[in-house]
């Protein structure tokens, strides 16, 4: 099956464009995008993923406000609509590499009562992670590679009634582009197929994940650590983007955070990054909106019926819920609480009396001995990346 990519001299395997070399079913290779509004009133969502293995193409656009975590999930069939990068109401337009996209979703009146209309334009250049493989017991379970990049929206919003212009400079919003393995996406393989994995030992069953993307006044920057729950560091990367045009590799950071009481829910805090020079770099960290759940929008087991995202669902569907928020936990739409795990959102940074802005993405896993927190069950090694 010819694409209109295979015009390109591109190919990376002995296949058309519509193929990849991986046979795994859960390769997968997609995108999220956000924007948040200056007020902390509102947050939008959005991402899109292709399953080329699985031949299943899904995405999500939600937005939080007042309260309210308001989420439409839709998927397809991915062929034989290879060249659309669109699921329902739901398409993107890749205007300028790395640099302009356009995000369009219309539910008005329908599910959600959901639209928008967005020019997402890069404000710093992307940070490339390191791939990143995991095999378990000889089995592959993660291999992954990733870019991130800070960005500003303009364009229009429309809530229910409310149609909110976005005018320049726009809204400041994050987003990420992962393709390859990973074991929370994509078909699974049923209870009792596979040999079993012990879980995390003790002392090491949990996973401590933080990942900021950022920009103060001089400087962009990116960082992501994995940390078990003894504190050892076992990923670690990071660089800071000078506006003068140079650039520093980072090689540390140091965490101080609180959580709110009872909860694994993030407080406040301040972290400390070192770079390759020795200079330390502090910033206060003050989320500002609701944040998302990633459940909510469709990873395991995400979707009304428990299978998580990647998995076929019809031609074409679309579905549509509400989860609600209270201080410390959030309430999923069957009236379920569940505790909140650290903070997936928009935030704002303080050093000194310099204010940026920030993707915070934060979670906390099983047990962690620094901040008290004892894993109520065992842990499993593949956890979400």
């Amino acid at each position: 099956m010819l694409t209109k990519m295979d015009d390109y001299p591109r190919h990376q395997a002995v296949a058309t464009m519509a193929h990849v070399a991986v046979p795994h079913p859960s390769w997968n290779d997609g995108y999220w995008f956000s924007a948040w509004d200056p007020k902390g009133e509102i947050f939008v969502f959005t991402g899109m993923r292709v399953y080329q293995n699985a031949d299943v193409m899904d995405g999500y656009a939600c937005y939080t406000k007042g309260g309210r975590h308001v989420n439409v999930r839709v998927s397809r069939r991915y062929s034989p609509h290879y060249d659309d990068l669109a699921v329902g109401p739901l398409s993107y337009e890749i205007l300028e590499g790395l640099k302009r996209r356009r995000l369009r979703f219309d539910a008005s009146g329908h599910d959600g009562d959901l639209s928008f209309d967005l020019l997402w334009e890069a404000v710093a250049a992307p940070y490339e992670e390191s791939r990143r493989t995991q095999r378990i017991d000889g089995r592959l379970s993660l291999d992954i590679i990733r870019y991130w990049q800070l960005g500003r929206s303009t364009g229009w919003i429309r809530i229910g009634g409310e149609k909110i212009e976005i005018p320049a400079p726009g809204w400041y919003g994050g987003m990420d582009h992962s393709w390859g393995i990973r074991p929370i996406m994509g078909p699974k393989t049923a209870t009792g197929d596979l040999p079993p994995v012990a879980p995390l030992a003790p002392g090491r069953d949990g996973l401590f994940r933080l990942a900021v993307l950022f920009k103060m006044p001089d400087y962009a920057g990116f960082f992501h650590t994995h940390e078990d729950a003894a504190g050892h560091i076992g990923w670690f990367e990071g660089r800071l983007d000078f506006n003068d045009g140079t650039s520093v590799e980072l090689v540390k950071v140091e965490h101080h955070f609180h959580y709110r009481e009872g909860s694994r829910s993030f407080d406040r805090g301040h972290y400390v990054l070192t770079d390759a020079n020795g200079r330390r770099w502090e910033h206060q960290v003050v989320v500002t909106h609701d944040p998302i759940e990633p459940e909510a929008i469709g990873y395991y087991p995400g979707y009304s019926d428990g299978r998580g995202s990647g998995v076929y669902r019809g031609e074409l569907m679309s579905e549509h819920d509400v989860w609600t928020y209270t201080d410390r936990e959030l309430v999923d739409p069957q009236g379920r609480r569940r505790i909140r795990n650290g903070w997936v959102g928009p935030a704002r940074l303080l050093q000194g009396s310099s204010e940026g802005v920030a993707w915070f993405e934060h979670l906390i896993n099983g047990s962690n001995r620094r901040y008290g927190l004892v894993a109520d069950a065992p842990v499993p090694v593949a956890v979400i990346v």
